[in-house]
């Protein structure tokens, strides 16, 4: 009789795992980033000679067993057919890192014409993961957040340090040569260069303060020439 029992059980046991279900997902943001949209695709493939009544869809968190996402369906899934169940969610973040490992699970009930022979639930054989961008890991949204010597990683929401090539200087939170921030200046537009235009105003301001200092020291070499010329004086 045990033998019996036991070989029902293996039989059943083979009948589960031909019973295959597998996942996609695709995040609105590029980054995944928490609270966000995400779609999810479970397919469900029954490879087996009975009906499989799907009752719930799940992700199960490899390690914690945390069940991230669970979709009511109640669908049946005939021999040798395959169906595709749509949900969107929000993007969750996992408990440490950026990273999620789960597997895609589906409760079922399978059975033949006149009775149930199993019910359990069935998950993937192979891991999944989902990178994301959690809320509390997000340093900046913009170079502003950063020194002056970062730069804000878009896609990690991160403050990263600038390395500059040898000469180079860094301005606005880049690496920029000096050949490239006077470049910078000249913008084309009909008839000329706005570049060119700021360059001459510049060149003459500083001539103009050339002068002015030049200006100074010779009124101030005067003033102490005419003050020793008086002292002279009052002394004979």
């Amino acid at each position: 009789m045990k033998k019996i029992i036991l070989l029902i059980l293996l039989l059943l046991n083979i009948g589960i795992v031909s019973a295959a279900i597998d996942i996609e997902y695709n995040c609105h943001d590029k980054r995944c980033l928490e609270g966000t949209t995400v779609d999810y695709s479970f397919i469900i493939y029954n490879n087996i000679d009975k009906k499989i009544d799907i009752g719930n869809l799940f992700l199960k968190e490899e390690g914690t067993g945390r069940i991230l996402e669970n979709h009511s369906v109640a669908e049946r899934v005939f021999p040798g057919e395959h169906k595709t169940f749509n949900f969107t969610s929000s993007v969750k973040a996992p408990l440490e890192g950026y990273t999620f490992y789960f597997y895609p699970c589906f409760t079922t009930v399978i059975s033949n014409e006149t009775e149930i022979t199993e019910a359990g639930d069935v998950c993937g054989e192979a891991q999944k993961t989902i990178s994301v961008i959690p809320l509390s890991k997000i340093q900046c949204e913009s170079n502003k957040d950063c020194s002056a010597r970062e730069y804000c990683n878009m896609d990690l929401f991160k403050c990263k340090p600038l390395r500059c090539e040898e000469g180079d200087f860094i301005a606005g939170h880049k690496c920029t040569s000096l050949g490239g921030y006077i470049g910078a200046f000249f913008v084309a537009v009909p008839g000329g260069y706005i570049g060119s235009a700021f360059i001459i105003i510049i060149g003459l301001a500083l001539s103009f303060a050339l002068v002015m200092m030049f200006v100074k020291q010779r009124k101030k070499r005067i003033t102490e020439r005419e003050d020793r010329e008086s002292v002279t004086e009052r002394e004979d």
